[in-house]
């Protein structure tokens, strides 16, 4: 089961871009293409440092289960993905065929896989910056 906490962090990608245009100041919009390299920078530290503070998994254990007679207790343990910022794999839930086969590719080479991640999301971020400076005519 997922909890209301897993189901409700990942939607801050969905109301970041309407927050960012409700702070702009529409009667002087200004939006300087610096920035975009100045994101390129602190995504790449992000990635980067997620992946060394952050394990792809924690294990962590359970309560102790007893059996029907309540004598024998045996602990489990329980597993948790963590992957933040998808900085150990692409997730496997992710069924675009070109970001699959990526990320198959990169499977064993850490450098590979973290230069595909950021190129990636440099070229998408770049997406957003062009709509962004085309709605606030770069200055």
């Amino acid at each position: 089961a997922t909890s209301w906490v897993e189901l409700v962090t990942p939607w801050h990608h969905v109301w970041t871009i309407p927050v960012l245009l409700y702070g702009i100041d529409w009667r002087f919009p200004t939006h300087h293409f610096s920035s975009y390299w100045l994101s390129v920078v602190v995504i790449t530290i992000n990635v980067i440092m997620s992946r060394w503070l952050t394990p792809k998994i924690v294990q962590y254990p359970c309560l102790v289960e007893k059996d029907k007679v309540g004598t024998a207790a045996t602990a489990t343990t329980k597993n948790i993905y963590l992957n933040i910022n998808l900085a150990h794999e692409l997730w496997d839930d992710v069924k675009i065929p070109i970001l699959q086969a990526l990320n198959s590719q990169c499977k064993n080479h850490t450098g590979k896989y973290l230069l595909a991640l950021l190129g990636i999301g440099s070229a998408c971020n770049f997406m957003v910056f062009l709509v962004l400076g085309h709605a606030c005519s770069w200055t």
